[in-house]
């Protein structure tokens, strides 16, 4: 269904930054890497500079997808520290961010 919602937007519309993190988790659960990527990317330009919390999120979604890719895993890595960052300085606020970040980076930043 959320497919279908996304091909009816107008293209010309500001693209919906959950939406398009919800598609890429979508596309990612279905093996197509190409398209959770091409979503995570379009996810995070689409988010406000000033929104650390946002950007966090869509940093910490786009590292998830290019984990995947041994050939992204090290903009993956860098993604992952930059979203640690903005979780510590939301401070409690970021806490569960900082643990998903915490358990990517153990499992994956070998």
């Amino acid at each position: 269904a959320m497919v279908l919602i996304a091909a009816e937007r107008d293209p010309n519309a500001p693209p919906d930054q959950t939406g398009l993190t919800l598609l890429s988790r979508l596309a990612l659960a279905q093996g197509n890497l190409a398209q959770a990527r091409t979503l995570a990317e379009r996810s995070l330009a689409a988010r406000d500079p000033n929104d650390v919390a946002s950007v966090a999120e869509a940093r910490l979604e786009l590292a998830k997808v290019l984990g995947h890719t041994p050939a992204d895993k090290p903009r993956a890595v860098e993604l992952m520290h930059q979203a640690r960052e903005s979780f510590v300085s939301l401070h409690a606020d970021g806490r569960a961010g900082r643990q998903a970040v915490d358990a990517w980076l153990a499992a994956n930043a070998q």
